[in-house]
């Protein structure tokens, strides 16, 4: 009896027929195009101006001092995910990063902006946009 339940799932696989575009293709390989770092792999960041590291739920450097119209950019290397959200009168956020990406912001104003990670609210950090 358990050999003819078996029988009948094989049936049913080989009878499916799928009309999306990606019938052929493994589920696996359908999440390749997800971009981040490997399991194991450590992303490394650039040094440079207006550049961020995200690494045990710190941001380094704590200030990042830009030029007015400048973009920042954050390369997350935790395991998990970061957002970081610009506090005060001229809120904003960025896009969602996981490990081994990156997001940005463009600040077009002079000033101090305090900010932190939307999904880890203890991590903080500053910006000085200069003229």
């Amino acid at each position: 009896m358990a050999g003819d339940v078996v029988s009948r799932k094989h049936r049913r696989r080989r009878d499916f027929t799928c009309h999306k575009p990606h019938a052929g293709q493994d589920f696996v390989i359908s999440l390749a195009g997800l971009k981040g770092t490997p399991e194991g792999a450590m992303a490394k960041p650039t040094p440079g101006p207006g550049v961020v590291s995200i690494s045990d739920f710190k941001f380094g450097p704590e200030t990042v001092v830009v030029s007015k119209g400048q973009t920042i950019t954050w390369h997350n290397t935790d395991s998990s995910p970061h957002q970081v959200t610009i506090t005060g009168p001229k809120a904003q956020r960025s896009s969602i990063a996981l490990k081994g990406q990156t997001t940005q912001l463009t600040l077009a104003d002079a000033g101090i902006y305090d900010y932190i990670c939307g999904l880890h609210p203890a991590m903080k950090g500053k910006i000085e946009v200069r003229e």
